[in-house]
């Protein structure tokens, strides 16, 4: 399952790796990002961990570039999930994705929900369990993953071990901007938070009842309080994305028990996005 180098990264780093996910058409970007995040650091380069679709995908990869695919560790998502979940992790990327989004109590369904319509694309949600998963089965030394796109890739000198210790301090941590309304009363809202109105669904649904920062407040309130929190939240902040394995297990054990589905057949009725989903966990 893992092609690249296996030798532990140094003490600095603390288990701290890279998870990127990519397709055949982003290659080229994958290709410059290793090539970067080697040359452009001082001190050692982090480990980064890279999920294709499958092994073919892999060593294709390999076969065009074989320099920057000696600098990664390559998963394969159809070597994780079996060939059943991949087949239906696939569906999404179909002309025509499923349209039913998971309800409780009535399979098929989706129980309307305002301000949490369906991700911006199959590709999205389907690259969601790219990241969902090789955060599990990555490398055992890898005990945090920053997780970013293909391509995004590091542009100047950087000292990764500097940029991630304050995050592998905190854990675990999500990283978001609660603006709205703010102590400053700025009343603008700058985008319809999507993510925001999912992840409230998505709680609402899979049985989690309060915030950590909420612990006395009473179930009845909650219908009110929940959605305020949320919905004053703004996800779309790129390319600080933390996963920690441990929350990444936990995460997708309540799923399944909260739903009585199989997360990958969760994963692909419910179609939001990733942010939404990760929020949702760590509250």
């Amino acid at each position: 399952m893992q092609d690249g180098p296996q030798a532990a990264p140094d003490d600095r780093l603390a288990g701290t790796c890279m998870l990127t996910v990519v397709h055949e058409p982003d290659f080229p970007h994958l290709h410059h990002r290793l090539q970067a995040t080697y040359a452009l650091a001082r001190g050692k380069p982090p480990t980064t961990v890279v999920v294709f679709d499958d092994h073919n995908a892999s060593r294709e990869f390999r076969s065009r570039y074989p320099e920057s695919h000696s600098k990664a560790v390559a998963l394969s998502l159809r070597a994780m999930i079996g060939e059943h979940d991949y087949e239906t992790a696939r569906s999404v990327l179909g002309r025509n994705p499923p349209v039913a989004k998971y309800n409780p109590g009535t399979p098929g369904t989706y129980h309307p929900n305002e301000g949490c319509g369906y991700s911006a694309t199959g590709g999205r949600n389907y690259q969601s369990l790219k990241k969902f998963y090789g955060a599990i089965y990555g490398p055992a030394y890898c005990s945090l993953y920053w997780v970013s796109d293909a391509e995004t890739w590091p542009f100047r000198e950087y000292d990764f071990a500097t940029l991630v210790a304050p995050m592998a301090s905190s854990l675990p941590f999500v990283l978001a901007t609660s603006w709205y309304p703010n102590r400053w009363g700025c009343t603008r809202v700058l985008d319809s938070h999507k993510d925001a109105g999912c992840a409230e669904f998505i709680a609402s649904h899979l049985k989690l009842d309060r915030f950590w920062d909420m612990p006395n407040t009473p179930s009845a309130l909650m219908a009110t309080a929940r959605p305020r929190k949320f919905l004053q939240t703004k996800f779309d902040l790129n390319n600080w994305w933390y996963y920690e394995p441990r929350m990444v297990r936990a995460m997708i054990a309540h799923a399944e028990r909260a739903s009585g589905m199989r997360f990958v057949d969760l994963w692909v009725a419910l179609r939001v996005s990733d942010a939404a989903f990760w929020r949702y966990a760590l509250e």
